[in-house]
């Protein structure tokens, strides 16, 4: 495991268990005390001879650029930070993914005759398709989601990851399932409150 690679499996132990103790009810200062100290330890802890961060890794693989940013900003409000996504530009980000994700993935796994999961692998359109829409985004409506997909192009293009394919920085299937959900709940929600 490269240094990288290694940096990246902690930052996004440290996010995933952040966000799990967020859970532990408890006073906000204390609370936040809590979360950050365990949180900042917990993956260096041993199990089987790998750390608790390898563990993650191993398990889940790594979590996409955009994927660690939504979990930062969940974690900044849990945590009375400041607001890193507002919930419009937030909502976006949601719908943007599960976009992506259902492009991408269903003919990955071969439900059609093309697969766009190749193109990730080389080639100068696809890295020159996400430049464009990074481009609109920062003289439209979101710089940050414009500096996060820069970001996961210069990773892609550095090796900062395991993978090669420039969709694995871009969305993950945990990112996925993660927005499907939410935004599903969301629907449901919005369901029940016009029938009340």
């Amino acid at each position: 495991m490269s240094h990288t690679v290694w940096l990246w499996s902690y930052i996004q132990a440290v996010l995933l268990l952040a966000a799990v103790l967020c859970l532990i009810p408890g006073d906000a200062h204390g609370r936040r005390i809590m979360v950050l100290v365990s949180a900042l330890l917990l993956p260096f802890v041993p199990l089987d001879d790998v750390n608790l961060a390898g563990i993650l890794y191993g398990h889940l693989g790594a979590i996409s650029l955009p994927g660690l940013v939504l979990l930062c900003a969940y974690l900044s409000r849990r945590l009375g930070g400041p607001v890193l996504l507002a919930p419009a530009q937030r909502e976006n980000w949601h719908r943007s993914l599960v976009l992506l994700g259902l492009a991408l993935y269903p003919m990955a796994l071969g439900w059609g005759a093309f697969d766009p999961y190749a193109l990730g692998f080389n080639g100068l359109w696809l890295p020159l398709a996400i430049s464009a829409v990074a481009v609109l985004l920062w003289f439209g409506p979101d710089r940050v989601a414009a500096l996060v997909i820069l970001a996961a192009l210069w990773c892609w293009q550095l090796g900062v990851g395991e993978s090669n394919n420039l969709y694995d920085y871009l969305i993950d299937a945990w990112t996925l399932i993660a927005v499907l959900s939410i935004q599903s709940a969301q629907a449901i929600r919005r369901l029940v409150a016009r029938r009340a």
